[in-house]
């Protein structure tokens, strides 16, 4: 049976982990559909989603593993508030982009085609790939509207992430780390 699956960049510092999920939580706790940072959500940058069985895992990442052997350095760019589409038509993500360099545009795209030589198809696509962290999907309904607003040295500092393999859902959400 195939189960959803997510590489993605988790930080390594837990104060902006925390920050993340406490602003998602804070702005979006009463309106949030699906996907709201938090317990069971992760805070995170995909780098692409998947599903495979889950027999196969231990092979995909002694694949992946050696894609980057360093930490990698991001910057958040900005606050983003995006439509969905295809089956997310009708919401809203709200979260924050990341820049977008070089570095992390190549690991995404190896990412890819590391999955598609193993044949795992990605669901997230290089021509597409968006650097972000995702903090809540909300229905048009319910427009987003930030009560609290993120500290400006969120926007000053640059932050180390690793690369990582975890369980996810059909929406993105980042559940548990597994390598």
């Amino acid at each position: 049976m195939l189960t959803h699956f997510n590489v993605a960049l988790l930080a390594e510092d837990p104060e902006l982990a925390t920050l993340c999920v406490n602003l998602a939580q804070t702005n979006f706790a009463h309106q949030a559909d699906q996907y709201l940072l938090g317990e069971n959500a992760l805070p995170h940058v995909t780098l692409c989603q998947f599903e495979v069985e889950p027999e196969r895992l231990a092979e995909v990442w002694s694949t992946l593993k050696t894609l980057t052997t360093t930490t990698v350095k991001l910057k958040i760019h900005s606050l983003c508030i995006k439509p969905g589409n295809a089956q997310n038509k009708g919401t809203y993500w709200v979260g924050l982009s990341v820049s977008s360099t070089p570095e992390i545009e190549r690991l995404q795209k190896s990412v890819f085609d590391t999955l598609a030589a193993l044949e795992i198809a990605g669901t997230t696509l290089p021509q597409s790939f968006f650097p972000h962290i995702t903090w809540v999907r909300c229905d048009y309904k319910n427009a987003p509207c930030l009560k609290i607003m993120p500290p400006p040295q969120l926007f000053e500092n640059t932050y180390r992430f690793s690369m990582t393999l975890g369980r996810s859902d059909q929406y993105g959400v980042y559940k548990e780390r597994l390598y």
